[in-house]
């Protein structure tokens, strides 16, 4: 079990899949890039696609945490102008990969 110990974050730290849903504007990404760098925490994984809307894009980041500090992360996201929505999606049933056909 590891820990991690960033500020008031202490705890049992696994990996979160974090979804965001953000208006598709130059300077969106590099806001939500400082909301994880102001805590230390370094993002695994990044994967940004336009919507079904073009105004619009899907961003899925990968990030291990305690469950504490990635709370206060999505309040801080959900807080930007420019992200709709930021959810944890750790629990939900998404593929790892993507389908091979």
């Amino acid at each position: 079990m590891n820990t991690v110990i960033h500020g008031a974050c202490r705890g049992e730290v696994k990996r979160h899949n974090l979804s965001l849903f953000v208006a598709n504007k130059p300077g969106v990404l590099i806001r939500i890039a400082l909301v994880f760098a102001r805590r230390g925490y370094n993002i695994d994984s990044l994967v940004v696609s336009e919507s079904e809307d073009p105004r619009y894009s899907t961003m899925t980041i990968v990030v291990a945490g305690d469950e504490y500090c990635l709370d206060q992360i999505l309040k801080q996201l959900n807080k930007l102008v420019n992200v709709l929505q930021a959810t944890d999606e750790t629990e939900s049933d998404l593929p790892a990969t993507e389908p091979r056909g």
